[in-house]
């Protein structure tokens, strides 16, 4: 019996390590062990131990391949991470000269109230009733930069995280507008936003609400920059249980070739070194991760996108 089990060691395994030997035969123990009490075939053990041997290398390789596996989706959902917010920040980036300039102007405001309330005081002219008056409009003016540095937070965030809580749509729909009129470069589009109940009411992530209504409306103001006519509209459609938003502009539409690599990654319309082309489709990520969806309507003689969002989480 030594003498088989010798032969094996050599012709099964290959080599002299008796550590390597004693790991794999204890694999086949209960099955050697049958073999021993009963008449057995040499070739057949052999075979057998073979058969146990691969299944335990088929294993580990197995392992690692899975281990492979979870370290590339570990890597590729930082590098997804990354790369939305690199797409936030280029956005910021794009309307910086139009964010500084909305901030500016209050600023000057507020420094024109400031000198001539210092100026009333030295001359002895102050008038409690127009006093009260510039403090107001410092205070609304004020309000309005505050709003647009709130929608300088909304949009530089990564929302991924942050829990789903109830939010209303009016207030999101509010601060967004907020960045957006500060952030255009183009004041002859005209902006429509139909009534919406400030009762309105659902379960998300405020954040990726807002960067998901943001983008679409740059996306439509940069559409239809070069038309004759410019417009874009913001309509709001309670479903019951579910909300439609939905972003038309005055463009013709969107051919069906593009619409459907449209929320591709990397894939855009723009000229080179206008767009990243990842916006759309960081933006179907963020409705997908509300269990929503959104597409471009094709029975609409305009550009038009809408997003549909349940009222309630989806788990």
């Amino acid at each position: 019996m030594a003498d088989v089990l010798m032969n094996l060691k050599q012709k099964v395994l290959g080599v002299d390590d008796d550590s390597r030997y004693l790991k794999i035969m204890g694999v086949t123990l209960e099955g050697v062990c049958d073999f021993i009490a009963k008449p057995f075939v040499p070739e057949e053990l052999e075979a057998k131990v073979k058969v146990y041997l691969h299944l335990a290398q088929t294993e580990q390789y197995h392992s690692a391949a899975f281990r492979d596996v979870d370290l590339i989706a570990n890597e590729l959902v930082q590098v997804q991470s990354a790369q939305t917010h690199s797409t936030q920040l280029a956005a910021i980036g794009e309307m910086t000269s139009g964010i500084v300039h909305e901030v500016n102007n209050p600023l000057t405001v507020i420094s024109y109230i400031a000198r001539k309330g210092i100026r009333d005081i030295d001359l002895g002219n102050l008038d409690p009733v127009d006093f009260k008056k510039m403090l107001q409009k410092i205070e609304s003016t004020i309000e309005r930069i505050s709003g647009i540095v709130r929608g300088i937070k909304f949009l530089a965030r990564n929302g991924a995280g942050d829990p789903f809580e109830k939010a209303s749509l009016n207030k999101i729909i509010e601060e967004v507008f907020q960045i957006y009129k500060a952030g255009s470069k183009d004041d002859a589009v005209t902006v429509q936003v139909s009534p919406i109940n400030g009762e309105l009411v659902f379960e998300c992530r405020a954040t990726q609400i807002y960067q998901v209504i943001l983008n679409l409306l740059n996306n439509a103001n940069d559409a239809v920059s070069l038309l004759s006519e410019r417009w874009v509209r913001l309509d709001v459609v309670d479903g019951g249980s579910e909300i439609e938003i939905k972003v038309t502009d005055s463009g013709p539409g969107i051919q069906k070739e593009i619409r459907d690599k449209l929320f591709s990654p990397f894939f855009t319309t723009k000229p080179s070194g206008k767009g990243t082309g990842l916006g759309l489709s960081i933006v179907s990520k963020m409705i997908q991760s509300h269990h929503g969806s959104i597409w471009v309507d094709p029975s609409s003689p305009n550009t038009c996108f809408i997003v549909k969002l349940p009222k309630t989480r989806i788990t």
